[in-house]
């Protein structure tokens, strides 16, 4: 069964050794958390957030495009529309707890009015922190319009140019046209220029 000589040669333990004393020497690459804390990328994706503009304002319309694109059903947008159709947000709920950081409702958003935040210290020993809402009681953002530039004349080639227009006056000057009536062929014996007579017509 062991005829190969090289067999009965503990190589494993040996190399085991090597790799935990090449190992003793290189730098740590744990952190002493809480006391330091670990550099986050800035394309990281944590909670969702709302991503306010520099003068503290939100961009949010109401649109609900969020609420539609989220495959865990996690945001809920309760909205009021007026007459004039204006809308404001009665509360912008969101649950924390269940969401995968898939950062979706981030990239539909129209008007960038969320984004996903850094914050990595999400856990709570409460479960009722994992919901809370971003928004409530706000009148939903407006975008301005921007105005429509006016479009320059278009200039006219001169064979598409206005025709003059018929004079409709002197096609109602015009006489009119006088129809004569029919001859009425009464036979063959009547003479011309010469009406006939009534027995003429009953012999005819």
């Amino acid at each position: 069964m062991f005829n190969d000589k090289k067999h009965w040669f503990p190589r494993g333990i040996f190399l085991s050794q090597w790799i935990a004393f090449v190992n003793l020497f290189r730098p740590a690459m744990t952190i002493r958390y809480p006391h330091e804390r670990a550099h986050i990328p800035e394309r990281a994706r944590w909670a969702v957030e709302i991503n306010y503009a520099d003068d503290g304002t939100h961009r949010c319309t109401a649109c609900k495009v969020c609420e539609k694109e989220c495959p865990d059903f996690l945001i809920e947008l309760d909205i009021d529309i007026a007459e004039d159709r204006s809308r404001h947000i009665k509360s912008w709920h969101y649950r924390r707890g269940g969401c995968m950081m898939c950062g979706l409702c981030v990239e539909v958003c129209p008007f960038d009015a969320i984004k996903m935040g850094h914050d990595y210290e999400l856990a709570h020993a409460d479960p009722d922190l994992l919901e809370y809402d971003l928004l409530t009681d706000i009148p939903a953002y407006k975008r301005p319009r921007k105005p429509r530039p006016e479009r320059p004349a278009a200039a006219r080639p001169a064979d598409t140019a206005k025709k003059p227009a018929k004079d409709e006056s002197s096609e109602s000057e015009k006489p009119a046209e006088v129809k004569t009536p029919a001859k009425v062929d009464t036979g063959a014996d009547a003479k011309d220029g010469q009406t006939p007579s009534k027995e003429e017509a009953n012999d005819a």
